[in-house]
């Protein structure tokens, strides 16, 4: 008897142990997940406002990444949560079209479009469109589209400034190779409305005292820059070469310096990125432009919530961009 009461006590002693340590243990995981739930900027202290769906085909690159900066910090501010549609292969039109489907179907507040070619979505902006659902497209216009805004950079006025660069150069007729990256098309023969803006902001600077003779060329998605540069330099030096993408800028500058022909070559790169002002900074890289994609994605976030709140935004928005030379690279690294 003694012993069944024993082994009865023993028993339950360790079912109590059990139950204390457990209780312990779930308050200790309740209290951590608590104190992240209240440091997340992803988790809203009320339900969001608005929900929209960005459509992009890019999710690498240094652009990319500046974008969506712009966007989390904006949508946190004003208590918005958006959802990312990554197309793969922009050539898969029926990932584009059910990547619009799904926005239609669950009736979302907005999409933004980050293509490489907006334009291409031309059917399913309208069709969305046509079911109040605001589009807007980011970087590249879809101008035959009933998009509700554009957001972007003036490509024309940015060419003409780096026109006026090379214009400083004394001789009288200069050779210019510009590589163009899928952020700004991915039409094949530099058809886009884009690069010939880009293209013509260029040549409207050229005159009798100086001929800006361009050469142009699309990289395809994944193509390296370097080994385009190389086989090109192979048959002709160009006095200048303009990239237009931040890490292409970097291959480009490393071909150059392990061909020795900085010096001979003047590079025009892209983007603040820290090593482009680093090289403009040592002479390497002659100027960058900028395009301020954070806050493109701070603009996309803000017209569609001005939209959805009755109010009327503009139809485009041109975005300012930024020249640094070496004469003004310490400003921009002393920003960072």
């Amino acid at each position: 008897m003694n012993k069944r009461k024993q082994r009865n006590f023993k028993i339950t002693r360790n079912i109590m142990v059990f139950l204390l340590l457990s209780l312990i243990s779930y308050s200790i995981y309740t209290a951590y997940h608590i104190k992240t739930i209240q440091n997340s900027s992803n988790v809203f202290s009320k339900p969001p406002v608005y929900h929209y769906n960005v459509i992009t085909d890019d999710n690498t690159s240094y652009l990319n990444t500046k974008f969506l900066e712009g966007l989390q910090n904006k949508s946190s501010l004003l208590n918005i949560v958006y959802e990312i549609k990554f197309i793969e292969n922009i050539s898969n039109i029926k990932s584009i079209k059910d990547a619009f489907d799904s926005s239609v179907f669950s009736d979302v507040d907005g999409v933004i479009l980050k293509l490489s070619n907006n334009d291409i979505a031309r059917d399913y902006i309208n069709n969305c469109v046509s079911n109040n659902i605001p589009v807007i497209t980011i970087g590249n216009d879809s101008l035959s589209s009933l998009k509700t805004a554009y957001i972007g950079t003036n490509k024309y006025n940015l060419g003409r400034s780096i026109a006026s660069l090379i214009m400083e150069d004394p001789k009288t007729s200069v050779d210019v190779l510009v590589l163009f990256d899928t952020n700004y098309t991915n039409v094949p023969n530099n058809n886009s409305t884009s690069n010939n803006n880009f293209l013509n902001g260029i040549l409207s600077i050229n005159s009798e005292e100086k001929e800006i003779n361009l050469t142009s060329y699309s990289l395809k998605k994944d193509q390296r820059s370097e080994i385009y540069i190389k086989n090109y330099l192979n048959s002709k030096t160009p006095d200048y070469i303009i990239t237009t993408e931040p890490i292409n800028s970097l291959r480009a500058t490393k071909t150059l310096i392990d061909l020795n022909e900085i010096g001979k070559i003047n590079l025009i790169a892209s983007s603040s990125h820290p090593s482009i002002l680093d090289y403009i900074k040592k002479g390497t890289i002659l100027a960058s432009t900028t395009e301020d994609y954070s806050l493109m994605g701070e603009m996309a976030i803000e017209t569609l919530y001005e939209f959805n709140s009755g109010n009327s935004p503009s139809s485009y928005i041109s975005v300012p961009f930024e020249i640094t030379t070496k004469e003004t690279v310490g400003e921009k690294i002393n920003d960072k």
